[in-house]
């Protein structure tokens, strides 16, 4: 069979399956659940006897699982009649009554009867006796045998890194020539024999009837011994498959025969996702291009905004969700996935409550939307550990306006299923002199909110603004000046919709902001019998103004009510050369962020500046400047423990300069309350042999300030 995909699961027009069609008339009442589960069994080959109503182009091999699955699940239920009519479907394919062995063609649809002709089956063990493989009888059964084990003992020994193995099987269930071992049954048939579709798809696998995927290829069946939730199981594989196509039907039919050893009634949706995963693991683990996994990947990222765990038309979205494991994979690590299915083990369905307890929704769905993003700056990306990952692939927009003007506003549709997000990106032109994101989301159950910041044609790292109520830009500022905007919503919860009554909005101001932009110094120096050296902290960036309205600046926790508050956007370089007579020796030097520290919604405010208005045309000014220093080494000297503040100029200072004529605390600070600079040097303490002195040089920001 040709190893390409064809068309993704996104191209695919709408064509029912026939699972479907029999589905809809199902729940119309048109048809009995006991009719329903034999034409389904037909419409696995379109065999015969099927009706015409229910006729599908499509062909889906795979579909016998979930199928069979529901018959042993109830088959306590199910009568006499219905269960001898469905027994050559879920036979073993090498016992004399299967289906594959008396044609619907020949025997009708209750095929009990044996005829003379029944095929002999060879087979061979593989895996180190682990596994066996099965073929029709024929001149080259031996060379057949030989290919489908070495195919198989490959898949086997890649399979430990990602899953575990199958239950061993129960030998002589149902007789001992049909199975006569313990070893996990691999049977390769010939499914062109039975349906009339599948020689269509094997010359031409790009017809869009054919494009479903690597589980259209075969199919997992429990072994009919069961221990509480676990189950042995065996494989159908289609014969015709090859190449890579096979080594992936291998992998993904085999890792459901690894599930039902943890619980085989599971849902389809983490049966098929997860199988999916490991099978794409197993190809990369053997040095083969993934291709069926990446191939349902383009309408996997066209539907990010719809439920992750919806099954999805022609249950495609089971598949490709398969990208949510490799995210998990990648955080957790590869074990993660087998810890999944532990939880799944437990009594009951637990389907998506499994992957949470084992990788909690609420703490990792978020980070998979913006790893989702799928491009800069998001790191790591799929690409980083799997060079063959397909570039491209990116979510939608679902916001319509992309540029927006000074002036303008624009509102976001956030109302989104469980376990989904939307992306929204935004383009600022030179109108756009400030922006707020107004996020009514702030802090609602279930909701997270990104933000990606493009500033002078750089990408930033993601931020996490779920907690933020009015994260906003000054493009006046350096550090601020953003030109585009993406932001990252998404809905955790694994059951309920996401909405708000007011929609969050993203408002392109044209004020700007006031403030003042410069650089501000500390440097330490000590000299001292037994230890000297050199502490520097060097502020570069700006003093952005906090607005009058914000109900938590400084100026409102005791604060003069006059003054004007504001907080540093910038980075901070720091120094250290500091020796000991002991021998203790450093000099390092970094970088860290202004304004770390504080944390407006405590009241806590360790870098801030702040005017004060005298009444008399000027403004005093005092602030503080107490970073998180980095720990350095040499630093066990009374107060010398690491790199100074950059500024230090106490609210109480006041005087003429003091004794010294240059003392912070005993100096009156102040300016014009027309200044366009803050200029000034002081020191904070100055002796002999320990001083810290402060330098500043500022300018002013947009209007004067207060306005």
């Amino acid at each position: 069979m040709a190893t390409n995909q064809g068309p993704g699961p996104s191209q695919i027009p709408p064509i029912s399956t026939s699972e479907a069609l029999i589905a809809t008339a199902l729940g119309s009442g048109a048809i009995t659940y006991e009719q329903s589960l034999l034409d389904r069994a037909l419409a696995l080959y379109n065999s015969p006897g099927l009706p015409a109503q229910f006729d599908s182009p499509v062909p889906d091999l795979h579909a016998a699982e979930d199928l069979f699955l529901e018959i042993d699940a109830r088959e306590p239920k199910l009568s006499a009649d219905v269960l001898a009519k469905l027994a050559p479907f879920r036979a073993r394919p090498n016992d004399p009554v299967s289906i594959y062995n008396v044609p619907p063609v020949k025997a009708g649809v209750d095929a009990r009867t044996v005829a003379d002709t029944t095929p002999v089956w060879k087979s061979l063990p593989a895996a180190g006796g682990a596994a066996r493989v099965w073929v029709k009888d024929s001149p080259d059964a031996a060379s057949q045998l030989g290919q489908h084990a070495t195919d198989v003992a490959r898949v086997w020994a890649a399979m430990p890194d990602f899953f575990t193995y199958p239950e061993a099987d129960q030998p002589g269930k149902p007789t001992a020539s049909i199975n006569p071992d313990g070893a996990i049954d691999f049977y390769f048939v010939d499914s062109s024999d039975l349906d009339p579709r599948r020689p269509a798809c094997i010359v031409n696998p790009d017809l869009p009837s054919c494009a479903f995927g690597s589980a259209n290829y075969g199919y997992a069946q429990t072994a009919p011994e069961y221990h509480g939730n676990s189950a042995s199981g065996y494989l159908v594989i289609d014969a015709a498959t090859s190449g890579d196509q096979l080594v992936d039907t291998v992998a993904h039919e085999l890792t459901h025969a690894g599930q039902f050893a943890y619980d085989w009634h599971e849902t389809s949706w983490l049966k098929e996702s997860t199988a999916t995963w490991v099978a794409y693991r197993v190809m990369k683990k053997l040095g083969l291009t993934p291709t069926y996994a990446y191939a349902w990947l383009s309408g996997f990222f066209d539907g990010l905004d719809e439920t992750l765990t919806r099954p999805g038309d022609r249950n495609s979205n089971s598949y490709a969700s398969w990208l949510y494991f490799q995210f998990a994979a990648m955080e957790a690590g590869p074990e993660v996935v087998q810890s999944i299915w532990e939880a799944a083990g437990a009594d009951g369905v637990q389907g998506v409550n499994a992957v949470d307890s084992a990788f909690s929704f609420d703490a990792h769905f978020a980070a998979f939307a913006v790893r989702n993003w799928n491009k800069d700056p998001v790191q790591p990306r799929y690409k980083t550990p799997d060079d063959t990952f397909p570039g491209g692939l990116v979510p939608k927009d679902r916001n319509t306006v992309k540029t927006l003007d000074g002036g303008k506003e624009d509102s976001l549709n956030v109302s989104l299923p469980p376990m989904s997000s939307a992306y929204f990106e935004y383009v600022f032109p030179a109108s756009t002199r400030d922006i707020t994101f107004d996020n009514t989301l702030a802090n609602v159950a279930g909701a997270h909110v990104w933000g990606i910041r493009n500033i002078d044609e750089t990408w930033k790292q993601p931020e996490d603004w779920s907690a933020q109520a009015k994260p906003s830009f000054c493009r006046d500022i350096a550090d601020q000046d953003v030109g585009q905007l993406i932001l990252v919503v998404s809905n955790s919860s694994l059951t309920d919709t996401l909405t708000v009554a007011d929609a969050p909005k993203v408002i392109a101001g044209t004020k700007g902001c006031a403030g003042w932009t410069g650089t501000m110094t500390g440097t330490e120096t000590w000299n001292l019998p037994d230890h000297h050296g050199t502490g520097t902290s060097t502020f570069s960036g700006a003093w952005e103004q906090v607005p009058a309205d914000d109900q938590v600046q400084p100026c409102d926790v005791g604060l003069p009510d006059s003054c004007i508050a504001y907080y540093p956007h910038g980075e901070i370089h720091w120094t250290w050369d500091s020796h000991e007579q002991t021998g203790c020796s450093a000099t390092k030097a970094g970088d860290a962020l202004a304004g770390g520290r504080n944390d407006p919604a405590s009241a806590i405010f360790d870098e801030m500046f702040q005017l004060v208005p005298d009444g008399l045309g000027h403004y005093t000014y005092w602030g503080i400047s107490s970073w998180l220093t980095p720990k350095v080494d040499c630093a066990d000297y009374g107060d010398v423990a690491g790199p100074p503040s950059y500024f230090d100029v106490p609210q109480s200072a006041s005087g003429d300069g003091g004794a010294g004529g240059n003392d912070c605390s005993h100096t009156t600070w102040q300016i014009d309350v027309t200044a366009t600079t803050i200029t000034g040097s002081c020191y904070s303490f100055k002796t002999d042999t320990h001083a810290l002195k402060f330098e500043w040089s500022l300018k002013r920001l947009g209007p004067a300030p207060g306005g």
